[in-house]
């Protein structure tokens, strides 16, 4: 009996189902890429003995019928959702009853007999899904190389029919999960619990925060504190940030307020320009400088809403709050813009890091949203 006819439970509806093998091939793929620009495996064998265990792990959802995912599932949502590819689809069916029957057996060395599937069962059940004992007294007695050659053609048989289907729908399908515009800032907190919870109510994109509201007389009390050589690095990052963003900024305004050795990395600023036009900024309070006191950064928080504020404590992480980093100019002892994004040392010793690139790279993605930051 072809497995094709046996009964399977049907866990989602045909849209989900399309949705997320399309999203998880995608993923797939993403490694396939990866492993394909590696050294040759020729020349390293456990390279190959990596891939292929990879790729059999990430494949494994496909190709078991009690999975949501099994790609005789996705077939059905496929004939269900685009009647005219029926032949397509009773074809990958065929390949799938073909791999489905293969009898190709292992031979253990006390000569016990296991089939492709049960040595597979044995890797994902032994060592990486969980740590079974049976099963890795099972693996130490399987030559490795000669279950490599079984998976090679495992998963090389089984990558073909997931491509093959994921090409054929892939262009069809037009409700993919996409990542969306978030409500809230994603953060990482990286600090203690107990001592701040979150009561940032002003600024609700950033609510996620552990901080709470502030009142414009604070603010300014802790401007006030601030040393004059903090406050005037707070306020050359913003004139820099203000300059750039303006349709007729001033190229010679703008290089003034660059560290010499990266200005040919700026070039007319254009890029930038485009990268941050349009972004409303707000700038931490907090100057942070590193050891040698020669390199400092200003964080700079995307979407700023000028009558929400806050105060954080602690530290996060979010890729909407970006350092800008200074550097302090030996020649003439002022402090001049290097790099947003990227550390000033790296930058500086690098000829290949471009901070156009930079910029690019961490603001190319606009909001559409009305949602504020801090």
């Amino acid at each position: 009996m072809s497995k094709q006819s046996l009964k399977r439970n049907k866990f989602y509806s045909d849209e989900d189902t399309l949705r997320i093998f399309v999203y998880t091939i995608e993923e797939y793929l993403k490694f396939a890429k990866c492993f394909s620009e590696l050294d040759d495996a020729e020349n390293n064998p456990d390279h190959k003995y990596i891939l292929l265990q990879t790729k059999l792990l990430l494949i494994r959802k496909y190709e078991i019928i009690n999975e949501p995912i099994y790609l005789r599932n996705v077939l059905d949502a496929v004939s269900a959702t685009w009647p005219e590819l029926t032949d397509s689809i009773d074809t990958l069916h065929k390949r799938i009853d073909e791999i489905e029957s293969s009898k190709m057996e292992i031979l253990l060395s006390d000569g016990t007999k296991r089939s492709l599937h049960e040595s597979i069962e044995d890797v994902m059940y032994g060592m990486y899904l969980h740590a079974e004992k049976a099963k890795i007294e099972q693996l130490i007695k399987t030559n490795m190389t000669t279950y490599l050659f079984a998976v090679d053609r495992y998963v090389s048989y089984w990558e073909s029919l997931l491509t093959d289907t994921y090409n054929l729908i892939e262009e069809r399908i037009s409700d993919k999960y996409t990542h969306d515009d978030f409500e809230r800032a994603s953060v990482i907190f990286a600090g203690d619990d107990s001592e701040q919870g979150q009561d940032i109510h002003s600024v609700p994109f950033w609510s996620n925060l552990r901080g709470r509201d502030a009142k414009p007389e604070e603010v300014q009390a802790l401007f006030e504190q601030m040393s004059e050589e903090e406050r005037g690095i707070a306020a050359l990052a913003q004139l820099f940030i203000l300059e750039l963003q303006k349709d007729d900024y001033s190229v010679d305004f703008l290089k003034k307020m660059i560290y010499p050795v990266v200005k040919q990395y700026w070039g007319d600023f254009s890029n930038a320009h485009k990268m941050l036009s349009g972004i409303e900024f707000g700038y931490s309070s907090k100057v942070r400088f590193d050891d040698s006191g020669n390199n400092a950064h200003v964080l700079l928080f995307k979407n700023f809403n000028p009558e929400g504020l806050f105060i954080i404590n602690q530290p996060h992480y979010s890729e909407d709050i970006v350092p800008l980093y200074l550097k302090r100019d030996d020649e003439c002892s002022d402090w001049k813009i290097v790099s947003i994004g990227d550390p000033p040392d790296t930058l500086i010793k690098s000829i290949t890091i471009d901070p156009n690139k930079i910029i690019k790279k961490l603001f190319g993605r606009k909001k559409n949203d009305n949602s504020t930051y801090r």
